[in-house]
């Protein structure tokens, strides 16, 4: 979180819708090379050594969760091709990632979310399709990329902008429509998302508000 007037980074805490909390300056978030642990090559080691601690287990639960180890698949949604102007897909990838665990629930996924920042959107905007909003899909990427991943997360109001492109379910072969939202981020996972709307609350208020397919796969006992 760099604020230029202060000229300093700031903490997610310290950043209140894109301003500063001190002085109400604008925020730009910037990506930054950084050393970071490498969670994922020590979670087993990390759990483990929960067991045998004199900790409370409240404060146990929150380094579970912390630590988020995570057991799921990865799936790859193709992107369908543009017939009518193939060269405007040369910069796509072929595929769109996505880690979820529970991938018993694919045949419900009737969309997909990528992060703003995700490099699919970067890709659509130089080469559009007849079918994006570039001027709106561009302004809601910047202003969803500058907000705080605290306040994307808290975020009550779901919001989101199509890109213009459909992905294929493998396990249905049906379009899927591909959008970009706030409430997807960058960091977890591949930042992007097989929407499951019948069975994941964030999901659901999301088609509702666009319309979007909500096909119950899974029923509860």
């Amino acid at each position: 979180n760099w604020c230029p007037k202060l000229g300093t980074a700031l903490a997610n805490e310290e950043v209140i819708d894109g301003r500063s909390e001190r002085g109400g300056h604008p925020v730009l978030r910037k990506p930054l090379k950084q050393w970071l642990f490498r969670i994922t090559a020590y979670a087993d080691r990390l759990l483990d050594g929960l067991r045998d601690l004199d900790w409370p287990e409240s404060t146990k639960t929150q380094q579970r969760e912390w630590i988020g180890r995570s057991d799921g698949a990865e799936i790859d949604f193709e992107i369908v091709a543009d017939l009518d102007n193939p060269e405007t897909d040369t910069d796509l990838p072929p595929a769109i990632r996505v880690f979820t665990t529970r991938p018993d629930t694919l045949f419900g996924a009737t969309y997909m979310v990528v992060a703003p920042e995700h490099d699919l959107v970067q890709a659509v905007l130089a080469k559009p399709r007849p079918e994006t909003p570039t001027d709106e899909l561009r302004a809601y990427a910047e202003a969803a990329s500058n907000r705080s991943d605290v306040e994307r997360q808290e975020a009550k109001e779901k919001t989101g902008c199509f890109t213009g492109l459909d992905a294929i379910n493998p396990a249905t072969g049906e379009r899927v429509p591909v959008w970009t939202a706030d409430y997807v981020l960058a960091t977890y996972g591949f930042g992007a998302i097989m929407a499951v709307p019948a069975h994941d609350e964030r999901d659901h208020e999301f088609a509702e508000k666009f319309g979007i397919d909500i096909i119950e796969v899974v029923k509860a006992p």
